[in-house]
C-alpha cells in the first residue's frame, strides 16, 4: 500500500522528517503442469522426476521473471496403468493375456517386422519361428517377448488325408479331403500372413479353389479338423 512515514528527532537538529511510501506489490506468480503419461515413463519439473501419479504437488522456482520473484508451479500427474504384455504359448497359437486393447503381432525372425493383418489378441503361425505382440491401450504401447513356435511343419500336398491337384498350379486347384468323419475348416495365406480365402464347417469331400488372381508365389493352406490342424505348401505358378 502507500502512505507515509514520519521519522521524528531525526538529524544533527532532532527535526522531523516524512517519508512519502510509493509500494507496488506484483501478484504472486503461479502455473500448474497437468499431464498423463504412460507407466514406466517420467516428466522433470523443476530438476524433480516424477513418475507416479500425484494431485496437488508444488516447486518452488524461485528468482524467475524480469523481477525475480518466486513461482509455484502446481503438479497433476496421472500415470496409466502398466500394461500386460505376457503372452500364452499353445504352439502354434499366441494369445496376448491383456485383453481389451489393439495389437500387432511381429515376426522377430524378420526385424520385428509386422505381420500383415494379424491384429486379433491371437495369432496362429503357420512356420516356424520367433513371435512377439504390440498390445496398445489407449495412447500406451509396449512390447511383449519374442515365442517360439516349434510345432508347425508344412507338409508336402500329398496324405492319406488330404491330397492337392494340381500342385503346382496356374491358378485352379483341387483340395480332396478324405477319410473325415467331421466338417473342416482351412484358411489360405500368404507366407506373410494375408489372408486370401477361408472356410468353416466343409463337408463336401473336394473343394475347388481359384487363385488365377492371385500373384504368382508360394501360399499356405490350413486345414483344421476338431482339435488337428495340418499345413499344406500350395505353389502359384
Amino acid at each position: 500500500p502507500n502512505g507515509t512515514e514520519v521519522f521524528t528527532n531525526v538529524g544533527p537538529n532532532n527535526c522531523d522528517s516524512t517519508v512519502t511510501i510509493n509500494l507496488n506489490v506484483l501478484p504472486a506468480l503461479t502455473g500448474s503442469v497437468t499431464n498423463t503419461i504412460c507407466d514406466g515413463d517420467s516428466i522433470v519439473v523443476n530438476g524433480t522426476t516424477y513418475n507416479t501419479s500425484v494431485t496437488g504437488a508444488t516447486e518452488v522456482f524461485t528468482n524467475v521473471g524480469p523481477n525475480n520473484c518466486d513461482s509455484t508451479v502446481t503438479i497433476n500427474l496421472t500415470v496409466e496403468p502398466a500394461i500386460d504384455i505376457t503372452v500364452s504359448n499353445t504352439s502354434p497359437t499366441l494369445t496376448a493375456n491383456q485383453s481389451g486393447a489393439s495389437y500387432q503381432w511381429l515376426d522377430c525372425d524378420n526385424a520385428n517386422a509386422p505381420i500383415a493383418s494379424e491384429t486379433g489378441q491371437s495369432f496362429t503361425a503357420t512356420v516356424n519361428g520367433n513371435y512377439a505382440v504390440i498390445v496398445t491401450v489407449g495412447s500406451c504401447s509396449d512390447t511383449s517377448a519374442c515365442e517360439n513356435i516349434t510345432g508347425v511343419g508344412i507338409k508336402e500336398a500329398a496324405s492319406n488325408v488330404v491330397s492337392i491337384y494340381p500342385n503346382p498350379t496356374n491358378g485352379m486347384f483341387t483340395i480332396r479331403l478324405a477319410n473325415t468323419n467331421q466338417a473342416v475348416s482351412y484358411t489360405i495365406t500368404t507366407l506373410e500372413g494375408r489372408l486370401v480365402e477361408q472356410a468353416n464347417n466343409v463337408t463336401t469331400n473336394n473343394i475347388e479353389v481359384d487363385l488365377t488372381d492371385e500373384s504368382k508365389g508360394v501360399y499356405l493352406l490350413r486345414i483344421t479338423e476338431g482339435n488337428s490342424n495340418s499345413i499344406y505348401k500350395i505353389v502359384r505358378q
